[in-house]
């Protein structure tokens, strides 16, 4: 399925909140076909899963551990 990561509080002027390190991070957790949104802080992946919160709880605990920031995710 595919899903888009809405991002809430990502700033571009944080090295860390870049598009290819939030990529990173989708990538490593096992999503595919992971892409950026401009600097939006907007994350297209997909994933086998149809389990929303658990999608949603699983990416918003990477960010503080991976990159060092918190932001509340929200998957669509």
């Amino acid at each position: 399925m595919k899903y888009v990561a809405l991002l809430r509080g990502i700033g571009p002027a944080n090295p860390n909140m870049h598009g290819s390190k939030l990529t990173g991070v989708l990538q490593d957790l096992g999503f595919t076909n992971v892409q950026s949104v401009i600097s939006s802080g907007n994350v297209i992946f997909e994933s086998d899963s149809d389990n929303i919160a658990h999608l949603e709880a699983t990416i918003q605990a990477a960010w503080p551990a991976r990159l060092g920031f918190t932001s509340m995710t929200i998957i669509r």
